[in-house]
């Protein structure tokens, strides 16, 4: 154990770390297993090597190591494992953040369209599995470019991220609130019972929808289309399922009576 290795491990000194189980280190059994199964490897090879190897520091905070692992000569009978720790939390932090941004809308959080693709695939078996209906919604912001013309893209991001966050608290934490781009929202409600819960579940969006914004210190009001389609009275795939609730949200639009 060296200097740099107490500092990766939070350590203060020798003591801290020499004669600790290295089990104690280790987030959850995966990572261990691993480690275990590669100097196993290197009592057989002499040598092996891992990648992202999670560790827990003293302090609890989770470090990411790439360990390489060699076998030590002796004439006394005892196998001697050396093991090299190289500090790869920056680049795994990166490379998470690089995974999220791939599948998160950048101005509201939410999944974007390539994350939904792979969400309604899972939606579609859970709702096979679980004989329960999904409903897939569409929702479209009515006149939002005027609020953008009238207030400023500045304004229009906030009000777009402020219902994206009203969305989220509306439905349910087994529901999803993604975003495909401008104000065009996808909704995923899962494990429904019958229509009597996909309609509380409306009621709570268009409240959410139709309470008036603060925005930048102006009360804007706006109104909003959804169109809803449920599988499995809605057959089909995702594509399928999301065609047909944007026709539906587009003959929402076009209903002269936007009270109901």
């Amino acid at each position: 154990v060296n200097a740099r290795m107490l500092e990766m491990f939070g350590a203060s000194s020798l003591e801290d770390l020499v004669g600790r189980p290295m089990r104690g280190f280790y987030l959850d059994e995966e990572p261990y297993d691993r480690v275990g199964l590669a100097a196993q490897k290197v009592l057989s090879e002499g040598h092996g090597t891992l990648r992202d190897v999670s560790y827990r520091r003293l302090d609890g905070e989770t470090i990411y190591m790439d360990l390489s692992i060699q076998r030590l000569g002796g004439t006394d009978g005892v196998q001697r494992l050396l093991g090299t720790f190289v500090d790869v939390t920056e680049r795994h932090r990166l490379v998470d953040d690089l995974a999220r941004q791939s599948f998160s809308d950048m101005l509201t959080g939410l999944p974007n369209r390539r994350a939904l693709d792979a969400e309604m695939d899972k939606a579609l078996e859970r709702s096979d599995r679980q004989e329960r209906l999904l409903a897939v919604g569409f929702l479209d912001l009515d006149a939002f470019k005027p609020i953008n013309d009238t207030y400023g893209h500045d304004a229009g991001d906030d009000l777009l991220k402020e219902m994206a966050r009203r969305l989220q608290d509306a439905v349910r934490r087994t529901d999803t609130v993604a975003r495909l781009g401008g104000d065009e929202f996808v909704l995923l409600l899962e494990a429904l019972r019958g229509v009597v819960e996909i309609d509380q579940v409306l009621a709570r969006l268009q409240a959410a929808i139709t309470q008036p914004f603060l925005i930048q210190g102006k009360e804007i009001s706006l109104q909003a289309s959804l169109g809803l389609t449920i599988y499995p009275f809605d057959e089909g795939d995702a594509d399928l399922l999301l065609r047909h609730a944007d026709q539906a949200m587009y003959a929402a639009k076009a209903r002269p009576d936007r009270s109901k």
